[in-house]
């Protein structure tokens, strides 16, 4: 049995799980910036996936950050001038800090 959750809005993804409001804008920037198709909550994952209506890879929101980018100018083209890193150390993929995290530097 199949217990994904699926979403059509950045806004009705993040509902109800436990999401800093203050990182939703940053948030809306950016998946209103790169098409997304639809937000999936798989049981068991910390993250609420967006799928891209590309087909390209898929970010990974989390709590405090965002995975999931191509590359740092994906980043700069959806986000803006936020902090930026690289997820690998090929640099292939790119991750974002929101607002408010857990991160400790």
């Amino acid at each position: 049995m199949n217990d994904d959750k699926i979403w059509y809005s950045i806004g009705s993804a993040w509902l109800g799980h436990g999401f800093p409001d203050d990182n939703l804008p940053l948030l809306r920037r950016v998946t209103n910036s790169i098409a997304i198709d639809h937000y999936v909550k798989r049981p068991g994952r910390n993250y609420v996936e967006a799928v891209r209506k590309d087909g390209g890879k898929p970010l990974k929101i989390y709590y405090g950050y965002t995975t999931g980018f191509a590359s740092e100018q994906d980043v700069l083209d959806s986000a803006g001038d936020v902090h930026r890193w690289p997820t690998s150390k090929t640099g292939r993929s790119w991750g974002i800090t929101h607002p408010v995290n857990n991160i400790r530097d």
